[in-house]
């Protein structure tokens, strides 16, 4: 009875030790396999999650293509791909006229070469560009290769609360700009003021769409809301051509 007990708890413990060896073996990496699987059901699960995301957002730009348009077009004015300065100034000329500052000039960086004399090129570095409306004097230079950011100056006679007024449309300005420098002087009795301001611009993205947040055209709609455009943005596919593509014809 004894040797059969013995021969019994030997058996018990010698499969115990090769169980729990099996065990020890095998069971850490099917923990990890288990651990790993969860892990990529999780991140396909966000990716699935992702992509329905996409897709909504997508046939909701494609169904209210009027909107996207719209946002689009104040975008291209806010940061622009160049650096436009011709709509820049028709918004700025804008802005005065409903501020009723007829006295003040606009100086803005042109976009081509603007010569009185000679198209020769200048032999020491390149000026700055400078464009002048709402006085009398324009100040033909060469223009400089394109940059991210242009400078423009507001100058003139106006009271010191116009100035006031004239920075606080500038902050709500349908193109994105950084004012950098506010000059108020009083010389015998007439205030003058010069406000410079840098506006920016960016090239254009490609035209893959890759976002994915459902609020979007809420955001953008909320985003462009608070700024004023002073100026429509002209179109010729919409206004029409203007001139004859052939000047000699009929006479």
């Amino acid at each position: 009875m004894f040797i059969k007990s013995r021969f019994f708890w030997l058996s018990t413990a010698l499969f115990l030790v090769l169980g729990l060896g099996i065990i020890w073996k095998i069971y850490p990496p099917l923990l990890s396999q288990a651990r790993q699987n969860k892990t990529q059901n999780t991140d396909l699960t966000a990716q699935v999650n992702q992509a329905q995301q996409y897709l909504t957002l997508v046939k909701q730009l494609s169904s209210d293509t009027t909107t996207v348009d719209s946002l689009y077009s104040s975008a291209a004015v806010a940061l622009p791909a160049s650096a436009d300065t011709e709509n820049l100034l028709l918004q700025l000329d804008g802005l005065l006229a409903s501020l009723k500052l007829s006295n003040v000039s606009i100086t803005a960086p042109i976009s081509q070469v603007v010569s009185t004399t000679s198209p020769a090129a200048p032999t020491s570095g390149t000026a700055v560009p400078q464009t002048q409306t709402g006085s009398s004097t324009t100040t033909p230079v060469v223009n400089s290769d394109a940059k991210s950011q242009s400078t423009f100056t507001l100058s003139g006679e106006m009271s010191y609360g116009s100035a006031l007024q004239l920075v606080q449309k500038l902050r709500t300005f349908a193109r994105w700009n950084k004012i950098t420098v506010i000059d108020i002087t009083q010389t015998g009795g007439k205030t003058t003021a010069t406000i410079t301001a840098q506006v920016f611009s960016k090239a254009a993205p490609t035209s893959d769409f890759s976002g994915s947040d459902n609020q979007f055209i809420t955001k953008a709609k909320n985003l462009f809301s608070q700024y004023q455009s002073y100026a429509s943005v002209p179109d010729a596919t919409k206004e029409g051509s203007y001139g004859r593509s052939d000047p000699f014809a009929g006479l």
